[in-house]
């Protein structure tokens, strides 16, 4: 009897060729779901179960030089594009080296999650060309309850291209911020840091308040910021 050419199992098997998690740093989630990721030269990624995105292999398994782009449908992110060589899937390989991990940066019109400590506004050079400013590092610091100290948020943020943010306290561990007397329920004595490369600015007190997102009503000017805590 003659052997039939049949393709191995594993060249019938669905085989990844290499899967991408796209996180929210905020949240800790995948936000693949509002991305539209590109492949050059390959078809789009189908969206697991748990949000990461998967593109399947092509015949013949081999190693291939990817670039991904990414830009958010909703603008909450900023484009991506990123470049790498994935090896050859070999049978057996149980493709835990193939899953790649991309940190998204959240722009001015990401919607922090409810109950978040947050701040959102733009940043400009001046108050007369209001070009905006991008790139800029911003933490929310706030004042610690009974001294002078100074805690500071542990998520940090970056201006968009338009000079817009948001950011949010983030973990501030067991410290205690000082209430904002006199001010609203929850109040605190807080600030925005801004800095733009070793050029630390302050803003100056914001009514923050616990578990709330508060929008600056007009854009920080750079040339107005103090070099120190107010």
């Amino acid at each position: 009897m003659t052997a039939l050419d049949l393709p191995s199992p594993d060249s019938i098997k669905r085989r990844a060729m290499f899967a991408l998690d796209l996180v929210d740093p905020i949240t800790g989630r995948f936000a693949g779901a509002d991305m539209a990721v590109t492949l050059a030269g390959f078809r789009p990624p189908r969206i697991a179960s748990n949000g990461r995105l998967v593109w399947n292999d092509v015949d013949p398994p081999a190693p291939r030089d990817l670039v991904v782009r990414g830009v958010s449908r909703s603008g909450a992110f900023a484009p991506f594009e990123t470049a790498w060589t994935t090896p050859e899937r070999a049978p057996g390989d149980d493709g835990a080296g193939l899953i790649h991990r991309i940190t998204l940066e959240p722009t001015g019109l990401y919607e922090p999650p409810a109950g978040a400590l947050a701040a959102a506004g733009m940043l400009i050079g001046d108050g007369v060309g209001r070009a905006p400013v991008a790139g800029a590092e911003i933490r929310i610091e706030l004042r610690e309850a009974g001294s002078a100290a100074v805690i500071a948020g542990s998520y940090q943020g970056r201006t968009d291209l338009r000079g817009g943010f948001v950011v949010v306290a983030g973990d501030i561990g067991l410290a205690t911020p000082a209430a904002a007397s006199p001010g609203p329920e929850g109040g605190l004595v807080g600030w925005l840091r801004i800095a733009r490369g070793a050029d630390v600015r302050f803003s100056p007190l914001l009514p923050l308040r616990r578990d709330r997102l508060h929008r600056l009503p007009a854009p920080l000017v750079w040339a107005d910021l103090g070099e120190d805590p107010p």
